[in-house]
């Protein structure tokens, strides 16, 4: 597959831009100077939910195409008199893969460095070598000579990051944090980019999601302000096509093998067989997936709002999950773009979708 440099350059941009749950406003930005003249109107709501309508030339059936911009990350918790900081996480981050990196630390206008340490190998006894610290028990170093020279620099409440670096691997393959879900918001503006001079029936409205991270929640009042006929999430989910992982546990899913379409009861029927048929007459490469339970997802959300929506699930494979070396192939990412370019003007007014 064909790609441009600048597609590397803005799925960059969007990973390294700061924005955990209840914190999105950078992203948010960002992700409005990207999509704002592509749109016939965009609102924010009080959740901070960036909410983008394009506008269809008929009563088709309305759109709900949504990504969750916010990331996992910590909080400043508690400043101890020697200046170290003990911090509470935001969203599900492994303590295993805390230890060791490099944060940075968001204090009103400035970005303060810090890291996230705790006793090297050389001063643990037997007892601790064997024990996997709890993010409770680590403390963040700033540099600080004191509780009042931390306070300076940092407050109760700040909210931290890791320092997520974007970096090129071999072929169109690249590792960063932040892909969940930055890479399904990456989808969502390009393919609203690719639409651009495309007519279409329906009212498309593409929901760049806050506070998913701790409970799908910017999900909620977004989907009961549009009252959508159709839902899609674009997300991310394992690549299980790595060492040590069981595919006939956790699904046959790989990076190159295009977007992942879910099956299961969160998942209208009808309309997954629409997708699969979709992707199958334009040759776009795609995966499958069973899902026996609500998704861990905006999808469980959505698919609940008013009297019900038809929801589907169409995600990104992704290597090594709420870590800062996500792994993700570019290939994958245009290849979902293009079956969303392709499926939402061809959802007609008329489509069937009553179970």
């Amino acid at each position: 597959m064909t790609y441009n440099e600048s597609d590397f350059e803005l799925i960059k941009k969007l990973t390294e831009t700061p924005g955990i749950a209840g914190h999105e406003d950078d992203i948010r930005k960002l992700i409005y100077d990207e999509i704002k003249d592509y749109c016939d109107k965009i609102i924010v709501d009080k959740l901070g939910n960036l909410i983008c309508l394009k506008k269809g030339v008929d009563n088709g059936p309305k759109i709900m195409i949504a990504a969750h911009m916010d990331t996992i990350g910590f909080m400043v918790k508690y400043i101890d008199k020697n200046g170290f900081i003990r911090i509470e996480p935001v969203g599900g981050i492994d303590s295993r893969i805390t230890i060791g990196q490099s944060v940075i630390i968001f204090h009103n206008k400035e970005r303060i460095n810090g890291v996230i340490a705790a006793k090297p190998i050389h001063l643990l006894d037997l007892e601790e070598r064997n024990k996997v610290k709890k993010i409770n028990e680590l403390h963040l170093d700033i540099g600080a000579k004191s509780k009042e020279d931390a306070e300076n620099l940092v407050s109760i409440g700040d909210f931290l990051t890791f320092n997520y670096k974007f970096k090129r691997l071999a072929n169109t393959v690249f590792t960063s944090g932040g892909l969940d879900d930055r890479a399904g918001c990456m989808v969502l503006i390009q393919t609203l980019k690719s639409l651009k001079d495309v007519k279409h029936l329906n009212d498309l409205y593409f929901v760049f999601c806050s506070q998913e991270e701790i409970g799908t929640r910017g999900a909620i009042p977004s989907a009961f302000r549009i009252n959508p006929d159709i839902g899609f999430v674009c997300e991310v989910t394992h690549a299980i096509d790595f060492p040590e992982i069981k595919k006939e546990k956790y699904g046959d899913i790989k990076l190159g093998g295009g977007p992942v379409i879910d099956m299961g009861p969160n998942i209208n029927p009808k309309l997954f067989k629409k997708i699969v048929k979709i992707a199958k007459d334009k040759n776009i490469p795609f995966q499958l997936k069973v899902s026996g339970r609500p998704t861990p997802t905006d999808l469980r959300s959505i698919q609940m709002t008013h009297e019900g929506v038809a929801t589907a699930l169409i995600s990104i494979p992704l290597r090594y999950m709420h870590t800062t070396i996500e792994v993700m192939d570019l290939e994958d990412i245009n290849s979902t773009i293009s079956l969303f370019t392709k499926l939402l003007p061809m959802l007609k007014k008329d489509i069937d979708l009553k179970l």
